[in-house]
């Protein structure tokens, strides 16, 4: 078979198979569905794509309101169905006597002082 006609062979593999379309569903304060989705060739690209989201909205929106504040990225695929989950944790803990009340002070009077790892 020539170049060419082996080509063509792969242009009408592809037309018939197109790539599978995953959806990123992103969970911060409220969940936002992913209805456009994107195109990737296999499910641990799409995996590596959720990682990378991920990264990016914590980069972007580190809890500023609280101390704590968790980030998901739920990828399904084509039919619905949840494949992979990524998830980022933020934990700030104050490490001193005078932190404002409403941060979540990890002082806890006669107990002293205790952290959360």
């Amino acid at each position: 078979m020539s170049n060419i006609a082996k080509s063509l062979a792969q242009l009408l593999v592809d037309v018939k198979n197109p790539m599978p379309r995953y959806f990123f569903d992103i969970r911060d304060h409220t969940l936002v569905y992913d209805y456009e989705g994107v195109d990737f060739s296999s499910p641990s690209e799409a995996a590596r794509y959720a990682k990378k989201v991920l990264r990016e909205i914590a980069a972007d929106d580190v809890a500023t309101d609280s101390e704590h504040q968790a980030l998901t990225v739920l990828v399904r695929d084509e039919e619905g169905h949840p494949i992979y989950s990524a998830a980022l944790s933020y934990v700030g803990n104050w490490l001193t006597r005078e932190a404002p009340q409403s941060s979540g002070s990890m002082w806890s009077g006669h107990l002293g002082w205790h952290l959360k790892i």
